[in-house]
């Protein structure tokens, strides 16, 4: 790294994702952040590097779990009836 940058050329450090998620400067620039997966448990996530105004990355959750929203998109946004909403999934059809 220094002989390339003494010569003047552009280069960077290439890390292997465990010696990313410890990184001292990434943890404490907050661009990891630990949450709780419903079905992993404890796990590191990457937040946005970008911090505007010295803000603090806002706090992130799971994405919901497969199936998650169905009720809310079929009966709410699709207009089914319980019904027809039962009915799928019993049919396995979601």
């Amino acid at each position: 790294m220094e002989l390339l940058n003494s010569n003047d050329i552009i280069c960077g450090i290439v890390k292997e994702l465990p010696e990313v998620m410890t990184d001292p400067h990434l943890l404490q620039r907050g661009a990891l952040q630990s949450i709780d997966h419903p079905q992993l448990g404890p796990i590191t996530i990457f937040t946005s590097p970008l911090r505007f105004n010295g803000e603090p990355s806002r706090p992130h959750s799971p994405s919901p779990m497969l199936g998650a929203d169905n009720e809310q998109v079929y009966r709410g946004e699709l207009g089914f009836s319980a019904d027809e909403f039962a009915s799928l999934r019993e049919r396995k059809i979601i």
